[in-house]
């Protein structure tokens, strides 16, 4: 009998983030769709948003099977496929510029998951193993600061300047949010301890951060999407979010200590 071949993790990971990176950018174009049905905009908003809603634990898993920097940079992909949503569904234009853009940042995608680590990085018996010097010093200067330029902003909120300022709140945020999606992942290559494990206050901070996080992103993306076209807005905090990925992997994390190449 011919044995069943084996999929590896990591190739698990991309393709569950694809999945939701394609609900994802349905449900925005959706909500962003509904401003122009006025007779079903309530039904076609919360359709988007639930479909949006959807795509974040997927996505979420998708860090429990593959590295960081392996996953993140998929993100350009939304690229093509929130233009040609605009192009079906919201009649945008997309000019020749763009779509040279388009193609950079796929061929660039691709080619940070084909060279990105394909291996997690060592289990982690215990959530506090993650706080290593580097990573405490990291959130302890970007949390505060992120949360002071938040209240900030959203108390002074222009439309106009939505188009940098949401993403790079969202940029953050994610990333904060997949640092502590890798941690659950890492555990889990040691198996969990049942309830006890997940009632120590360390285990529990995990799953909270995870929680905040995604209600946080939730909250940007309806209030981004209401006001700016999801296929200019979101490319912005994919950028964004893959240069934050690069710092964290490289010198927070160290996911790339152990490649030659």
């Amino acid at each position: 009998m011919a044995s069943v071949p084996v999929v590896p993790l990591w190739v698990c990971g991309v393709a569950t983030q694809l999945l939701s990176l394609s609900l994802a950018s349905f449900g925005q174009t959706l909500q962003r769709y509904s401003h122009r049905a006025k007779s079903s905009q309530a039904l076609l908003k919360g359709g988007g948003i639930s479909l949006f809603v959807v795509s974040g634990p997927i996505s979420m898993t998708s860090y429990l099977w593959a590295p960081i920097s392996s996953i993140t940079v998929l993100g350009a992909l939304r690229s093509p496929l929130l233009a040609i949503l605009a192009l079906w569904f919201l009649g945008e234009k997309i000019d020749g510029k763009c779509w040279h853009g388009i193609c950079l940042s796929v061929a660039g995608s691709w080619f940070g998951v084909l060279s990105a680590p394909k291996e997690k990085l060592h289990p982690l018996s215990n959530p506090m193993e993650f706080y290593t010097p580097a990573v405490v010093a990291y959130l302890s200067a970007v949390v505060p600061s992120y949360l002071v330029m938040l209240v900030v902003v959203m108390r002074s909120m222009k439309f106009k300047q939505m188009i940098w300022t949401i993403p790079f709140l969202s940029a953050v945020s994610f990333n904060v949010q997949v640092l502590y999606s890798d941690v659950v992942g890492r555990l889990s290559l040691t198996g969990f301890e049942g309830p006890r494990f997940w009632s120590q206050p360390s285990a529990v901070f995990v799953v909270f951060v995870i929680a905040a996080t995604a209600l946080l992103q939730l909250q940007l993306s309806v209030v981004g999407v209401d006001h700016h076209p999801p296929h200019r807005l979101i490319p912005v905090a994919n950028g964004l979010s893959a240069a934050i990925t690069f710092v964290q992997s490289v010198f927070v994390v160290h996911e790339f200590e152990n490649i030659s190449n």
